[in-house]
C-alpha cells in the first residue's frame, strides 16, 4: 500500500472498527432476544453511514490539505487526488467495520466480538507502525487502548440509559 493511502485507509479501518465494536457492545447491553435485530439494524446502518461520513471527511481534509500546500508553494508531487483518498477510507472502513458485525451475527457472542476487535486494532496499530516507524508495543497499545475504552463508555452508556429507563416505568 502506497504510503498516501496507509493515512486514509488506517484512520478508516480504526474507525471501522472501533464504531461497530461500540454498536454491539452497546446494544448487547439490552439483555434481550431483540438484541441481534437491534446490532443488525443499528450496526449496517451506522456502518454505512459513518463508512460514507469518513471517507467524505478525509476527501474534505485532503482537499483543504492540498490547497493550503498549494497556497504556500509546496509541492504535492505523490499526493493522491483527495477523491481516491475518500474511496480508500470509506473501503477500509467498510471492511475493518464489518467483520464485527459479522462475527456477532455469527456467534451471538459479545465476548468473542469484543477480544476479535481488539486482535484487529492490534494488527492496525502494528501496521501503523510499520510504515510510521514508531515503535511497535506503542503502536499496538495506542490503537487497542483507543478501542477498548470507546467500547467501554459506550457499555456504560447504554447500560445507564437502560437503567434510567427502567427506573421510569
Amino acid at each position: 500500500m502506497r504510503r498516501p493511502y496507509l493515512r486514509a485507509s488506517l484512520l478508516g479501518a480504526v474507525d471501522g472498527v472501533i464504531s461497530s465494536f461500540v454498536i454491539v457492545v452497546s446494544a448487547s447491553a439490552l439483555h434481550s432476544a431483540s438484541a441481534r435485530t437491534v446490532v443488525l439494524v443499528v450496526g449496517g446502518a451506522s456502518l454505512f453511514g459513518d463508512a460514507f461520513s469518513m471517507g467524505a471527511s478525509e476527501y474534505l481534509s485532503s482537499s483543504s490539505e492540498q490547497y493550503s500546500g498549494s497556497r504556500a508553494g509546496e509541492e504535492g508531487g505523490d499526493t493522491p487526488a483527495p477523491w481516491k483518498l475518500g474511496l480508500a477510507c470509506l473501503g477500509s472502513f467498510l471492511l475493518a467495520g464489518s467483520l464485527p458485525l459479522a462475527l456477532y451475527t455469527w456467534t451471538k457472542a459479545v465476548v468473542s466480538t469484543a477480544l476479535f476487535s481488539l486482535v484487529e486494532l492490534m494488527l492496525l496499530g502494528a501496521l501503523r507502525t510499520r510504515v510510521s516507524g514508531e515503535g511497535l508495543l506503542k503502536g499496538v497499545l495506542q490503537t487497542s487502548s483507543v478501542g477498548g475504552v470507546a467500547g467501554l463508555v459506550a457499555w456504560l452508556v447504554a447500560v445507564a440509559v437502560l437503567r434510567l429507563e427502567e427506573e421510569q416505568r
